[in-house]
């Protein structure tokens, strides 16, 4: 996420002073730190945890001593202050939570006319177990519906029960987002993409599609000039064919002359 800009100014000096901090508060699993940017000459963080954890800035980064407790919502409290201009108050939230979702893309596809199920796999960063609510959003909504909070661990995947209701053709897609929101307003989403109808008929009905026919019969036309161009089976034939050899004693009446005579 982005950094939102705290500006104060220093008169003496002519010049203004940044200090930045992730928008809209922070979500953190108990290990993590939280980025900070800030330069002044003579800058001096007084800052403290509400959640009773000490903190030290070190490295662009406002590092607590100690892991987090799950389910925590806190808040970074103080000043920042310099040689010279105003001292910046600062209140920054964040929460702790066992896992944060990865936000990624998910594929698949679904009948055109009968009820089903479809297990969506959410990437997640860290190890730990979460409640996230759940809510599903766009056109994709008109069709599918989920439970409203959903328990993630690593290879938790959420289901969505998709109901057609005479709304899908064959070959349309549905497209939306699973939202993933925390405690504290947090939001996360994995778009989604749903093609009706993609079974194995409208597969072979796409395979069968001149667009895509025409290029392969010249293709194949071509290979087949080629491969009998290399063939060692295409041989000429003989001007003369060899007179097939008749038995002495042939009792086929077409080897037989009227005098019954055979041939030799």
């Amino acid at each position: 996420q982005g950094l939102p800009t705290v500006t104060f100014s220093s008169p003496e000096c002519g010049h203004e002073t940044e200090v930045d901090l992730p928008d809209y508060g922070s979500v953190l699993l108990p290990s993590d730190n939280i980025p900070i940017i800030a330069d002044c000459s003579g800058i001096n963080y007084d800052l403290t945890s509400t959640d009773g954890r000490d903190l030290v800035i070190d490295d662009d980064e406002i590092k607590f001593t100690s892991e987090g407790i799950i389910g925590v919502i806190g808040n970074i409290v103080g000043t920042i202050n310099c040689d010279t201009g105003t001292p910046v108050d600062v209140k920054h939230s964040f929460e702790i939570v066992g896992n944060i979702p990865l936000e990624t893309e998910y594929e698949s596809s679904i009948p055109t006319d009968e009820k089903s199920i479809v297990k969506i796999p959410i990437d997640l960063k860290g190890d730990g177990e979460q409640v996230w609510l759940v809510g599903v959003n766009g056109p994709l909504s008109r069709i599918a519906t989920t439970e409203d909070n959903k328990k993630l661990s690593l290879g938790s995947t959420i289901n969505l029960e998709i109901d057609p209701a005479g709304l899908l053709v064959d070959g349309m897609d549905i497209n939306g987002e699973i939202i993933l929101a925390s405690d504290s307003g947090q939001k996360y989403t994995v778009k989604v993409k749903l093609v009706s109808g993609e079974d194995d008929k409208t597969r072979f009905q796409r395979w069968t599609e001149p667009a895509i026919l025409v290029p392969m019969a010249l293709a194949l036309s071509a290979l087949w000039v080629i491969l009998g161009i290399d063939s060692s089976s295409r041989q000429v034939a003989a001007d003369e064919q060899e007179v097939p050899i008749i038995p002495e004693q042939s009792n086929d009446p077409s080897f037989v002359d009227p005098f019954g005579q055979s041939y030799r």
